[in-house]
């Protein structure tokens, strides 16, 4: 069962996809999500570097849509989202298969110079495309940075990944994997 602190960081994880603030997470977030990105990045819709973006992004819009209520296919509600992540968080073999593996594309889809870590620009850009605050996303960069390098390696993101969704800690530095919350 998710505790208070988790529900909080996934409230607030939910509430930074739901670019329309409709109260809901559906294809159109996502489709928004894919335009932001490509428009940080300078990349033309139909472009080869708009369309891997568009492949990563709507690959995790499915894994996100697997939990809508029948009643509302397409749509994903919070209380869904919460207990789709409750289920997941219950099961570790789904946890990594699921939540790790799209870690592993956010570099890959953020890494702009191919280097396989993401600098300050590349998390803030990420970042600014849901629309948080520049100054929250360096806030939360620094903090996730967790060898001060100037850089999240896939090594500090997993381990940033697993604390946002496990840890009840409240200095945890996985916990400002979406910024501020």
């Amino acid at each position: 069962m998710l505790s208070d602190f988790q529900k909080r960081k996934l409230t607030s994880w939910f509430n930074l996809c739901d670019l329309d603030k409709d109260g809901v997470l559906d294809a159109r977030d996502y489709e928004r999500l894919i335009d932001n990105v490509a428009r940080e990045r300078g990349f033309a819709k139909g472009s080869a570097e708009y369309e891997k973006i568009q492949a990563g992004y709507m690959r995790g819009w499915q894994q996100v849509e697997r939990f809508a209520d029948k009643a509302t296919p397409g749509k994903v509600g919070l209380a869904q989202f919460l207990d789709s992540h409750d289920e997941m968080l219950s099961d570790r073999k789904l946890f990594d298969a699921l939540i790790l593996g799209v870690a592993e594309s956010i570099i890959k889809l953020s890494d702009q110079d191919g280097d396989g870590k993401l600098s300050e620009h590349e998390y803030t850009t990420n970042m600014g495309a849901y629309g948080l605050d520049a100054g929250h996303a360096k806030e939360a960069f620094h903090k996730l940075d967790r060898d001060a390098d100037g850089f999240i390696g896939k090594d500090e993101l997993l381990k940033d990944v697993e604390e946002f969704y496990y840890s009840n800690d409240p200095a945890a530095r996985g916990n400002w994997l979406v910024g501020p919350f």
